[in-house]
């Protein structure tokens, strides 16, 4: 077993040699490496901790096993009398050769080619979550096909992440929807025929509403508070003024991102393009929070949005002690202002998911058309009006 190095640009394939009268035959197998991933002296994957290749158990796990496997039917070719007989390209091809099974590629490798298929890295971060958390909870991760992944596994492991933590069943189908991603692909690559997702069907429960009307806003605007939860406090009304703008997208952006009276950038989680136009209420928060290095202040003392994201939930929970203020987070202000602008503003829903940044309609339609942000300026100012017109 060695890298094939020869051709090409890293990472490079593993492929197995057969050797016989002189000459050899390959087999490629289902793994590409870096060479510093390669114990050539030993003809295996080079021991390595976690924290600099996640995958290196798995991936030693898979080429142990193949190699496991062609020796056990090297022996029986000789236990049969056929082995003597035969040459070195016969006996690839009989190995190669497809009786009712198939190259296992590991499930955790198939993770991570889904992963790097995505350009954007938090998609890459999803994918590889949900591979933590199957290797976290199911005692078998280590040995995992896409064959191995039937009806009752996923039945399985749905309960499993119920027990072990994940109670809601809309957070759980996070998960088995990034699974069912990478079924569809090893499907789709032809590594496998098996599809268990047409037996299982992901169940879902209605997502509780998070969302305060106008009047609750200006409370939790004017709500009197110092330190650290004013800041909490603070923060959350910009997330409104910045129509619902996600936490991780405000404290990453930078200055640049300002261009004189609007903010333009991309959501982290879809590319998509925002360009909002900034209020006097807007730039009264963005100056009591102007950062160094960051636009806000926020990325110049924590070291990911992440972190910061935990402490203002926890803070914002606190600012005002009773239902249904005592479930607030930062999701609230993107809801909260779709559903103001609809119930209270009468603004069309064509409207809203613009400035939402949502396709609406036709998608081939939508390709056509360039929406007016004056309009979104125009629904976001009556808004603001509403919640801080009284202050």
């Amino acid at each position: 077993m060695y890298l094939d190095a020869r051709y090409g640009d890293a990472p490079y394939p593993v492929r197995l040699g057969i050797s016989r009268g002189g000459r050899t035959a390959y087999i490629t197998l289902s793994v590409r490496l870096f060479p510093e991933q390669w114990d050539s002296e030993n003809q295996r994957p080079r021991r390595m901790p976690a924290s600099r290749w996640a995958q290196c158990q798995q991936v030693t796990n898979y080429l142990d096993r193949r190699r496991t496997e062609i020796e056990n039917r090297l022996l029986r070719l000789e236990a049969n009398g056929e082995l003597h007989h035969l040459t070195a390209q016969q006996i690839r091809d009989i190995l190669q050769r497809d009786d009712n099974e198939q190259e296992c590629v590991p499930l955790s490798e198939l993770f991570e080619r889904v992963a790097a298929s995505h350009d954007n890295p938090r998609t890459q971060e999803i994918y590889r979550t949900t591979w933590r958390k199957i290797a976290d909870i199911m005692p078998d991760a280590d040995t995992l096909t896409a064959e191995s992944i039937t009806a009752e596994w996923l039945d399985t492991f749905n309960r499993t992440m119920q027990k072990k933590g994940t109670p809601s069943q809309n957070a759980r189908n996070v998960h088995l929807r990034n699974l069912r991603a990478v079924m569809n692909y090893a499907v789709g690559e032809e590594l496998t025929t098996n599809y268990p997702f047409r037996r299982y069907k992901l169940r879902s429960t209605e997502t509780a509403k998070r969302s305060v009307t106008s009047a609750d806003l200006r409370r939790i605007i004017n709500t009197p508070c110092e330190g650290f939860t004013q800041e909490y406090r603070d923060i959350f009304a910009l997330l409104v003024c910045l129509i619902g703008i996600n936490i991780t997208d405000l404290c990453d952006l930078r200055h640049d991102n300002l261009q004189g009276d609007r903010l333009q950038y991309r959501r982290a989680k879809t590319g998509h393009l925002y360009d909002i136009k900034i209020e006097p209420e807007t730039r009264a928060l963005l100056d009591k929070y102007k950062g160094h290095d960051w636009l806000l202040c926020i990325r110049d003392r924590y070291k990911s949005a992440r972190d910061y994201t935990q402490h203002i939930n926890a803070g914002l929970k606190r600012l005002i002690p009773e239902p249904p203020f005592n479930k607030l987070s930062t999701y609230w202000a993107r809801h909260s202002w779709a559903t103001i602008a609809f119930n209270e503003l009468g603004a069309s829903v064509e409207t809203i998911s613009t400035a939402l940044g949502h396709r609406h309609g036709s998608r081939i339609t939508a390709i056509y058309i360039n929406p007016d942000t004056r309009k979104v300026d125009e629904l976001n100012r009556q808004l603001l009006d509403l919640i801080f017109g009284d202050n």
